[in-house]
Formats: C-alpha cells, structure tokens, sequence
C-alpha cells in the first residue's frame, strides 16, 4: 500500500500487516486531477487538484496522523497489475482507515442552510451520484464530511437520516443485512466514467475479487460480477430485476440499472425454502435447479411456460417473486429464457407441492425479442 506522508508529501510503500495508521479520502474526480507522476515530477502544486491534496494531508496531520491516501495520486495506474489490486482491495482500505474524509467540492456552507433540506448544497452534492463513491460511504462505519473549504459539514451518523433520504439506501450501517438486489438497487441510478467500473465498483459491497480488465465492455463485467455472486451466495434476490428494453432475456442482468425498481426486495426466512442444487454456469448458460408445480409438470413435463418461486419477496404486501420462462430448446437438459423481463411475476405462497428439474438457460440475447 502506498502511502502519502502528510507532512513531506512523499510516498512511503508498505506491505503485508506492517500498515501504519492512516487516513483516506473520498472525492469526486474532476478535472487536472494530480496522478502519481505529477507529483514524483513536482508538477503538483500547479494543478487545481493540489488544493485537494493539500487540504487533506493538513487535516489528516491536524488529527494527529502521519499518513494518508487519496486514490488519485497513490496509485501507478500506468500498472495494470498495481491498478488491479488497487480496485480489489479499496473496500477493505476503506474499513481499515483509522479517518475517513469525504470533501465535497461542490458543496459550501451557508450560515442558515441546513443539510436536512432537499435542496441543499449538502443534498445536491455530485458526489452522492457517483459510482465509486457508494462503497467509499458504505464501507466505513462513520466518515467525516467537508465542504470545498475543508470545513467540517458533519458526521455519518448525525447526518444518516439525510443522507438515507438523498440516496435511498437504508442499511447505512448493517449493510449484511440487505440483499442482493437491494444493493444492486443502490448503484442503479449513479454513474462512472468507465463502463466496466459500473460493476468493479461493487467487488467490495459484495466481497468479491476478480480480474480487471477494462476494454471487456460494461455488459461482460457485470455478467463476471453476478456469476461470482453466485458461485457463494445462495440470495435468489441478484435475479430480482426488471429490464424494460426487452421482453426475453437470460437470467442474469445485463446492466445494474435493472435493479432500479428492487429497492424493496427481501430476502425470506431460510426455514421458509428448500436450498437448490448450486448454480453453476456452463458452455451452454447458467445451469440451475427449478421448483415446478408437481401435478402440472406430471400432466406435461415438455411445459412451455413454467413460473418458478424465488426465495425472496417485494414491497409492503411481501408478494413471492417467481421467474417466468419460456421453453427455447430441446437438450439432454431443457433449455430456457426468461420470459416478461420488463415486469416482475409473482406467486401463490405458499407454493403448491413441487418437484425440482434442472434446465439450462442461455445468457445470450439471440432469442431475445424488444
């Protein structure tokens, strides 16, 4: 990890354990950003970021720390393998910070204003929109806001009732709590500067690590995301999503958006479902174990339309989520597609007595239908 030392403005390595304590800055990029280079090459103090760096390391040692790291200038992102393990490792750099800073460049306190108001400076701050910024805010348990002058806005946990209300999450500090879609649901509606981080972004909300490998397209990403979601998690809520662009689909989401609408999606009691078999993506698409209604599939095991529960439930009414698919081939295994994804199918609950067949379904859109 590399480090800034807040007094010297130079960069001290440390590996392993042997970490010392520090503290970390969340920002939202802008431009003439001062990178690494610019500040081995002393480029930095005439950059508009240096202002960013400066006010950060004077805070940092005014609260008694000798290190801190601010993710535009500590990392080689010349180094693709540095640029990896960076990303792979943000979430948990962010709990282990001993003080974590937010400076909101675009937000100045007013003597009257208060950050409660929906039109507030506070409020209105870009940085609440922003793709990398939701594990920055979710991963510590409290972080420290300030505005473009360096002044102290407030705390996370005074302020956590604003704050729910501006992005909608409501497991601020028990995050464990929330499900798959809920989470998905968070960085539905924010953005990055590159595709692909719409899903490296959210590695560590959901305690994955995988390969970085910008230029594979945003779809691919986040097709890599859900499928190590999948390969240790038994939450049915990642296919609670709808995507009103098609009306067949595979079962996995193309796009984080599509979760826009599963803010209210839960997760139900373990002792109310059968665990499946594990999930497990083929050549062929994602394999999968399915609950059809015992006496229907007796009358006609070459069903063309089957709805099958999930083991997750949506709104005040807690209605069963169920997937509707759609017979597309004939196999050693039955093949597939989801059917109605631009809506979401529910369920008689309970369900009625089921068996459990094993079908294939294909994550590719050359069946599907606008």
């Amino acid at each position: 990890m590399r480090l800034l030392n807040t007094t010297t403005l130079t960069f001290v390595n440390f590996f392993g354990d042997d970490i010392p304590p520090y503290t970390i800055l969340s920002h939202r990029w802008e431009d003439s950003e001062v990178t690494l280079q610019d500040m081995k090459n002393r480029r930095g103090p005439e950059m508009a970021g240096w202002v960013k760096i400066q006010g950060c390391c004077a805070q940092a040692a005014s609260d008694g720390f000798a290190y801190t790291w601010i993710d535009s200038c500590c990392i080689d992102k010349s180094s693709s393998a540095e640029l990896s393990e960076t990303i792979n490792s943000m979430f948990r750099w962010y709990q282990n910070a001993h003080a974590r800073y937010v400076y909101l460049s675009d937000v100045t306190l007013e003597p009257r204003e208060t950050h409660s108001q929906e039109y507030s400076s506070f409020s209105q701050s870009k940085w609440f929109s922003r793709g990398w910024t939701l594990q920055e805010l979710i991963a510590p348990n409290d972080i420290i806001f300030f505005d473009r002058k360096w002044t102290e806005i407030g705390t996370k946990l005074p302020l956590l009732e604003t704050i729910e209300r501006i992005t909608g999450i409501t497991h601020l500090v028990q995050i464990d709590n929330a499900c798959v879609a809920q989470k998905m649901s968070w960085a539905a509606r924010r953005e990055t500067t590159r595709p692909e981080d719409q899903a490296y972004c959210l590695m560590g909300l959901f305690s994955v690590n995988m390969p970085v490998i910008y230029g594979e397209g945003a779809k691919n990403a986040f097709y890599r995301l859900q499928i190590e979601i999948l390969s240790r998690s038994e939450d049915e809520s990642i296919f609670a999503w709808r995507d009103e662009r098609y009306g067949f689909g595979g079962h996995l989401a193309e796009s984080v958006s599509a979760f826009k609408h599963s803010g209210d999606v839960a997760v139900i009691s373990k002792s109310s479902w059968k665990s499946r078999a594990p999930i497990s993506m083929t050549n062929k698409g994602l394999q999968i174990e399915i609950e059809v209604e015992t006496s229907e599939w007796e009358k006609n095991p070459r069903f063309l339309e089957l709805l099958t529960p999930l083991n997750c439930i949506k709104g005040e009414k807690k209605e069963r989520l169920a997937l509707h698919l759609s017979s597309y081939g004939r196999h050693y295994i039955p093949q597939y597609k989801r059917s109605s994804c631009k809506e979401f199918k529910y369920i008689g609950n309970p369900f009625p007595m089921t068996s459990r067949i094993t079908i294939l379904v294909p994550q590719s859109g050359n069946f599907r239908e606008a």
